[in-house]
C-alpha cells in the first residue's frame, strides 16, 4: 500500500519563483532536493486559513516549543548525565553499546561533557557528591579497593534538600503543560502538532529508561496522569499497533567505526576492508599530497628509532648475587629508595595514604584549585590556602559557597575543616570584605521562635515536609501564634479556619489524624500506616525511591521523633483514596497528591509553614467545636481558581503569610543562644549541634 504523498501549503508562485515568501520558496527548496516530485503543494494567500493555524497560534507554539527544550530538556540531560547513579548504570553502557572500540571510552564522556556547562548554568549539575561519587566510580572501575566511609548527617540533608530543589523545578514545568493540556487529548486541535510531538519526546524519554535513581520519573508517575497519557497518545498514534515503534521503522545499516577508522592513509582503511570499490583516477596534486605525507610518515618514524636507540633508557639484565656477595654487600639491610630527594621505605613499612580533596577557588584574581586533607586541615590552613592564592589575608576574607552561594558564617580558625561543611569538589567564592562600619547591636533585634532543641533528631524525606521538632525552650513555634486561629470566609458562607497542630516532631501525622481520623491522638495510627504500606510493597516503594534501605526507613518513620513529606502524603493519598492538598504558606503553590487510582471526588486541606504542617477545616460558625467541622471537601474543580475552597485556602495562606506565619529554612538567621555564633539556616545549626552538642538556637 503507497503511502500518500506530503503536502505543502504555500504562498503563491510568482516572477518564475515556486512562492514569494522566504520560508515557503526554503521549503519547496529543501523538499525538492530531499524528495524531488515526491510532494503536493498547495497555493495560499490566506493565513488565516492555514491548515497549520493561525499566526498567533503559529507564534505561540514556537513559544512554547522554546520552553520545552528549555525546561523538559534540562531536566532530561539531568536525569541522563547529571546523577552519577544514573550515568554510570544506564546512559554510559547505553551509550558504549553503540560504538565500537575507540570511541566507546570517549565518546560518552565527552557527550556528557557538553551537557555540563548547560546544567551547571541552570542550576542542575553540581549536586552533593557528585564528584566524589564519580571519583569512587573510576576507582572501581579500575580495581582500586573501595573506602568504606559513614554518611555524615550534613552530606544527607543536604542531598535531600537538592533533590527537593530539583523536584520544584520538575513540579513548576509539570503543572504548567498539566494545566495546558487540561482534559484535551492535544494541545491545539485533534491531532499532534509539533508541539505534541516535542513534549511527547521529552516525556517519554523521563518514563521509559530504567533509572537506577528514578526522582522525576516517580514525580510523574505518582502525580501527573495528564502528561503520562498524553505521551503514550502521541507515541500510539505515530506508530499503532502492538509492534515496538523501534521495529516499525525501515532502518539502514549504520556507519561502522572501528580500529581502522583511525588509519591516516585512506587506502589502507580500503585495503583492510578488502576493497570492493572502484578505483578512482587521482590528480597529480592529490598524489603529490600523497608523497609527502608518506615522507613525513617516514622521517617520524626513523625519528623515533634514532632517538630510541642514543638517548632511550638501557635495559640491563642482571643476575642475582650468591648469599656471600649479598654478606657483602650488606645483607639484612632494609631496601630504601630516594624519590625526588625524598627517602622513603619500602613496601615492608606499608605508608598510610595521606587523602587530599580538590576545593575550588573563584577569586579576584582568577580560579584555582587547592588540595586539602579534610581529616587533618583547620579552617585556619584553610585560609592561608586562600592567602596563597588570592592574596587577601585571612582577616578580610569573605567565604561563600553552595547553590546558591551563602555566606560561611562564623568561620572560627582553630575549628576543623569539616566545621564548615565543605564536600570534596565544591566551589569558595572568595571576595575581600569592606572596611569596617558601624552596625546595629544584634542584642536589640527580637529573637524569632527558636530552632527546634535537636536539631539530631531523624528525618524522613525531609525536602516536601520539615515540621519543627518540639522544642524545650522559652518559646515555640506555637506560643509565637496568636490564640484565636485565623480563618476566612468560604463561598458558601462558612469559615475556612486555621487547625494548629502542636509542634512535637509528628505535626504532619498529627493533621492527618485531625482530617481523616477525627482524632489527633491517632497519629502513632498514621506512622503504622505509611509503614505497613511501604514493608507490603516492595516493588513500589524501592530503596532508590525512598534514598535509604527499607527497613532502615521503616525503623525511622515509626519512631516519634522523625518527619514526614512528600512519600508519605502520596502513600496516605491513596490509603484513604483521597486528594490531600497542602499549600506552601511563602510562595502561596498548592502541592496535590492524588491516589494511585487516580483523581479523587474528594480532598482534605494542609498548610505547610516551611517547617511545620498544620490542619485546614471548614466550621459553619466561628467558635464551633471541632467535631461540627468539615474536615473532608467535595473537588469542585481541577483548576485552583475554579475551586471556591482552593480560592479560600489560597486567601488563608495570603492571610498567614502577611503575618510572617512561615519560615524559610535555607536562608533565615540564627543565632547559638550558647557560645552566640552566628549561622546560616537549619543545614548549618544541624552542624554546629553535632560538633558542639549546643541545641538551642534564636532567629535574628
Amino acid at each position: 500500500m503507497s503511502l500518500p504523498l506530503p503536502t505543502l501549503h504555500i504562498w503563491p508562485a510568482q516572477w518564475d519563483l515556486p512562492s514569494i515568501e522566504p520560508a515557503s520558496l526554503a521549503a519547496v527548496l529543501y523538499l525538492q532536493l530531499s524528495i524531488p516530485g515526491g510532494f503536493n503543494v498547495v497555493e495560499c494567500a490566506n493565513p488565516d486559513l492555514s491548515p497549520s493555524g493561525s499566526t498567533v497560534e503559529c507564534a505561540k507554539r514556537t513559544a512554547w516549543s522554546a520552553h520545552i527544550e528549555s525546561t523538559f530538556g534540562d531536566l532530561v540531560a539531568h536525569m541522563f548525565y547529571s546523577l552519577p547513579t544514573n550515568y554510570n548504570g544506564l546512559t554510559y553502557p547505553a551509550l558504549a553499546s553503540f560504538m565500537s572500540v575507540p570511541q566507546r571510552y570517549y565518546v560518552p564522556q565527552r557527550v556528557r561533557n557538553l551537557y555540563h556547562k548547560r546544567l551547571e548554568a541552570s542550576g542542575l549539575w553540581n549536586l552533593p557528591g557528585e564528584e566524589v561519587e564519580d571519583k569512587e566510580a573510576e576507582k572501581r572501575a579500575f580495581g582500586q579497593e573501595e573506602k568504606k566511609k559513614e554518611e555524615e548527617p550534613e552530606k544527607i540533608f543536604k542531598s535531600a534538600f537538592e533533590r527537593q530543589r530539583v523536584l520544584e523545578r520538575a513540579r513548576a514545568a509539570f503543572d504548567l503543560y498539566a494545566r495546558l493540556l487540561d482534559d484535551n487529548r492535544f494541545f491545539y486541535y485533534d491531532r499532534p502538532t509539533s508541539l505534541d510531538v516535542l513534549l511527547a519526546a521529552h516525556t517519554l524519554l523521563l518514563l521509559h529508561p530504567p533509572f537506577p535513581d528514578p526522582l522525576l520519573p516517580s514525580l510523574l508517575s505518582m502525580s501527573y496522569p495528564t502528561l503520562l497519557s498524553h505521551a503514550r497518545l502521541v507515541l500510539s498514534t505515530a506508530f499503532p499497533g502492538s509492534t515496538a515503534p523501534s521495529q516499525q521503522l525501515h532502518i539502514l545499516p549504520p556507519h561502522a567505526y572501528s580500529l581502522r577508522s583511525l588509519l591516516p592513509y585512506p587506502s589502507l582503511s580500503s585495503f583492510w576492508s578488502g576493497g570492493g570499490q572502484p578505483k578512482t583516477e587521482r590528480s597529480e596534486e592529490d598524489k603529490r599530497f600523497d608523497r609527502m605525507r608518506w615522507a613525513w610518515i617516514g622521517m617520524a618514524v626513523l625519528g623515533s628509532i634514532a632517538y630510541w636507540s642514543f638517548w632511550g633508557p638501557k635495559i640491563i639484565i642482571a643476575t642475582s648475587l650468591s648469599e656471600d656477595e649479598e654478606d657483602e654487600d650488606g645483607a639484612g639491610e632494609e631496601f630504601i629508595y630516594e624519590v625526588d630527594g625524598v627517602e622513603e621505605e619500602g613496601e615492608d613499612e606499608g605508608d598510610e595514604d595521606l587523602v587530599m580533596a580538590p576545593i575550588r577557588l573563584r577569586h579576584p584574581k582568577g580560579v584555582t584549585t587547592i588540595e586539602l586533607d579534610f581529616d587533618t586541615f583547620t579552617v585556619l590552613d584553610l585560609q592561608q590556602e586562600i592567602l596563597a592564592a588570592s592574596e587577601i589575608p585571612p582577616s578580610a576574607q569573605d567565604l561563600k559557597a553552595g547553590y546558591p552561594p551563602r555566606s560561611l558564617t562564623g568561620v572560627i580558625p582553630e575549628l576543623p575543616l569539616s566545621s564548615l561543611g565543605l564536600s570534596p569538589g565544591e566551589q569558595i567564592i572568595v571576595t575581600q570584605k569592606p572596611g569596617p562600619s558601624a552596625s546595629a547591636s544584634s542584642s536589640s533585634a527580637p529573637l524569632r521562635p527558636p530552632l527546634p532543641t535537636d536539631p539530631r533528631a531523624n528525618i524522613v524525606n525531609p525536602p516536601a515536609s520539615l515540621p519543627s521538632p518540639s522544642s524545650t525552650g522559652p518559646s515555640s513555634t506555637s506560643a509565637a501564634r496568636s490564640d484565636e486561629p485565623d480563618y476566612v470566609e468560604t463561598p458558601d458562607g462558612g469559615y475556612l479556619v486555621h487547625r494548629i497542630v502542636p509542634d512535637d516532631n509528628s505535626c504532619l501525622f498529627s493533621s492527618i489524624a485531625v482530617v481523616f481520623e477525627q482524632d489527633i491522638t491517632k497519629a502513632p495510627k498514621i506512622r503504622q500506616i505509611v509503614a505497613d504500606v511501604i514493608r507490603n510493597d516492595p516493588d513500589t516503594w524501592t530503596e532508590a525511591i525512598l534514598g535509604r534501605p527499607r527497613n532502615d526507613y521503616i525503623t525511622t518513620i515509626l519512631s516519634p521523633n522523625s518527619w514526614g513529606g512528600a512519600i508519605e502524603l502520596t502513600i496516605l493519598a491513596t490509603y484513604y483514596a483521597t486528594e490531600i492538598a497542602s499549600i506552601d504558606v511563602e510562595t502561596g503553590r498548592i502541592d496535590r497528591f492524588t491516589p494511585s487510582s487516580g483523581a479523587s471526588v474528594n480532598r482534605v486541606l494542609l498548610i505547610y509553614s516551611g517547617i511545620h504542617y498544620d490542619a485546614a477545616l471548614i466550621a459553619p460558625e466561628l467558635g464551633v467545636p471541632e467535631e461540627w467541622c468539615t474536615c473532608i471537601v467535595p473537588v469542585e474543580s481541577q483548576q485552583d481558581d475554579d475551586d471556591g475552597v482552593l480560592r479560600a485556602l489560597k486567601a488563608l495562606a495570603d492571610k498567614l503569610r502577611s503575618k510572617r506565619r512561615f519560615t524559610n529554612t535555607a536562608t533565615f538567621d540564627l543565632k547559638c543562644e550558647v557560645c552566640g555564633k552566628g549561622l546560616k539556616g537549619e543545614k548549618e545549626a544541624r552542624a554546629h549541634a553535632s560538633e558542639t552538642g549546643h541545641v538551642k538556637f534564636g532567629e535574628y
